[in-house]
């Protein structure tokens, strides 16, 4: 079952310098790409009906948020795009089991917009991870898909 709260604990090990969770900060670009990937594969082995492509789909994740540009100011696209993909290849995996159908509610804009404005106004480092664990958490309680007896599965 997907655990929001270990998703947030994960996220503070490497973003909330408040956090006594806190480990550091990522040294390099790729470095918080990688941890980034660690903090959804743990989030992500939980997810019911269970994907037999999570490392795939983290894969594909971390592939995308490398696109990520501070010159191109690209994060509004980029980040929303990258969580699709990650849905979108975590579903592709869950039709190796008794799924049929998986919904393409993935490609519905995931609005970020809250937290960006959380953050560029000064808010702190727990309240932008709160609200981000809770826009990503919603999106994947959304996601849903069909057995091959019809019935629809929501992922939790």
């Amino acid at each position: 079952m997907l655990n929001p709260i270990g998703l947030k604990s994960e996220f503070q090990k490497m973003g909330d310098p408040l956090s006594s969770l806190f480990e550091g900060f990522p040294s390099t670009f790729e470095e918080s790409i990688e941890r980034l990937g660690y903090c959804f594969t743990v989030y992500c082995q939980d997810v019911i009906p269970i994907s037999t492509s999570v490392s795939i789909a983290i894969t594909a994740f971390k592939n995308r948020l490398l696109q990520l540009s501070l010159n191109m100011m690209n994060g509004r696209t980029v980040f929303p795009d990258a969580l699709n993909i990650l849905l979108t290849t975590l579903g592709s995996g869950m039709l190796n089991t008794n799924i049929v159908v998986v919904t393409p509610i993935f490609f519905t804009e995931v609005d970020f917009d809250p937290l960006w404005n959380l953050g560029f106004s000064g808010g702190s480092a727990d309240a932008c991870l709160s609200l981000f664990v809770s826009i990503v958490h919603n999106k994947f309680l959304i996601s849903n898909c069909e057995n091959k007896d019809g019935v629809i599965i929501y992922w939790t």
